[in-house]
């Protein structure tokens, strides 16, 4: 106890690691008081460590974050151990590189004032991207003790209710055309999990539509195999990153931030075994993304279609908006067709040949289009609107 109200004291409170020492010093003395004797030295209060980052470390409640150099104009990664001076990225092979400078840098005087030795100079990275593996995050939210407990009750509760009452997701086709790979003969039962996830992009200046605008986005998972009343709570939700500012990738730079996070779930498809709070020796977890949510904008440009303005930018079929006025729906898209178009806009060697693609299909190239379990036509909901969803409708005037 004394260990995780230090901890929040100095995350949460902002208290500094000298007076979270005279803080604990206080609360043993406090304890002794109470109990009427003196703790002797093997009591936990006794053995926590003195520095307040490595009492922080032993409580296990830091997640596994991952930093990498993030370019600002074209969100090009790299790791810090081996970034260059300058962005190298090209949007196709005959494209000119990138070429934004990664790093800023200040000179730093020598220490000594009868040093003759020129000024050192320290470069500092322009922009981070820090990211959270969602495999991470899993082993923190599988070890809450309620968490399997409740997806077992809530799925055995949907299954009481007749079939021609559908009030949840796990209930709709979506979900029940999802295949998972034979279980393993020996060992607990794996447990396959689907998750949603929503992008979004705001502005880090608060939510007012005018003025001067800057724009970082979020990603973030859900576990849909929770009932609604936990699905979507702060402590059940894995936020997977946070692009840096000062602007939005555009849909080709948008891969860039997404490519990890696909690596992720390619890896969790397969299945990895963690320990569990029923499996403490382990167990077999699988995961598949089911869909995505956000609006028409951030959606387009993640799931790899043409933009809300262009002619054919129907997600679901080939309609275009100058028939719009016919009110006639379109020929049906395939998935077949959506990834062939998206292949192609991927492997052509100029960005001209690229917005020919765009214009043709309507489609461009897209990260998620690695996951051959996704349908990208069928699992592309867009979630609600943000006056409704996030309230910020009087900030707009």
């Amino acid at each position: 106890f004394v260990g995780l109200f230090l901890g929040w004291l100095h995350l949460f409170c902002g208290v500094s690691s000298a007076n979270c020492q005279f803080a604990q010093v206080f609360l043993l003395r406090i304890l002794e008081m109470a109990q009427g004797h003196q703790l002797s030295d093997n009591t936990k209060e006794r053995q926590l460590p003195k520095d307040i980052h490595t009492i922080i470390k032993s409580l296990s409640i830091t997640p596994e974050l991952n930093k990498q150099i993030c370019c600002p104009t074209c969100f090009n990664l790299y790791q810090p151990a081996s970034a260059p001076w300058f962005c190298s990225f090209r949007k196709s092979p005959k494209a000119h590189e990138c070429g934004e400078p990664l790093f800023e840098g200040e000179h730093q005087q020598h220490p000594s004032a009868s040093s003759n030795l020129p000024p050192c100079e320290i470069r500092h990275p322009r922009n981070l991207y820090v990211t959270q593996k969602l495999s991470s995050w899993l082993r923190w939210f599988l070890s809450k003790s309620n968490i399997e407990q409740e997806i077992i009750d809530w799925s055995n509760k949907l299954g009481e209710f007749s079939e021609k009452k559908i009030f949840d997701i796990q209930q709709s086709e979506a979900w029940k055309e999802i295949t998972w790979p034979s279980n393993p003969s020996t060992g607990p039962k794996p447990l396959n999990l689907l998750v949603s996830l929503f992008i979004d992009w705001f502005n880090p200046r608060g939510n007012r539509k005018r003025g001067a605008q800057q724009s970082m986005g979020v990603f973030a998972y859900n576990c849909l195999d929770l009932p609604p009343s936990l699905r979507n709570l702060i402590q059940n939700t894995c936020v997977a990153g946070i692009t840096p500012g000062l602007n939005a990738p555009d849909m080709t730079t948008i891969t860039h931030v997404l490519k990890d996070h696909i690596d992720d779930l390619i890896l969790l498809e397969q299945g990895i075994v963690m320990p569990t709070s029923q499996y403490p020796e382990g167990r077999l977890v699988r995961v598949k993304l089911l869909m995505k949510l956000g609006d028409m904008v951030g959606m387009h440009k993640v799931a790899g279609f043409a933009s809300h303005s262009a002619n054919l930018y129907f997600t679901w079929c080939w309609g275009s908006a100058k028939d719009m006025d016919k009110m006639k729906l379109g020929q049906p898209r395939t998935k077949t067709e959506v990834l062939n178009a998206a292949r192609n806009s991927k492997e052509a060697i100029s960005l001209a040949r690229k917005d020919n693609i765009l214009r043709e299909t309507g489609v461009h190239w897209s990260e998620f289009n690695r996951l051959n379990y996704r349908d990208p036509v069928k699992q592309l909901p867009i979630g609600l609107m943000h006056n409704w969803f996030e309230g910020v409708l009087h900030h707009h005037f």
